[in-house]
């Protein structure tokens, strides 16, 4: 269940701060593309999906 969706550098203090309800923040990076996080990602879908594949795969460009 998601409890709230955080952006950028406030995952660093989520997942860091204890919430006296719900624990620790749980950290999932859902796009692909990025170079590079400035925060840590327990799941990272880069893991999985490569974006350069997937451009190929579908003709994706954005200059078309």
């Amino acid at each position: 269940m998601v409890q709230n969706i955080y952006s950028g550098p406030l995952c660093k203090n989520h997942r860091k701060e204890k919430n006296p309800y719900l624990g620790y923040a749980y950290v999932v990076n859902l796009d692909p593309a990025v170079m590079t996080l400035s925060f840590g990602a327990n799941i990272d879908i880069r893991d999985t999906v490569r974006y350069t594949d997937v451009k190929k795969e579908y003709g994706l460009d954005p200059n078309k």
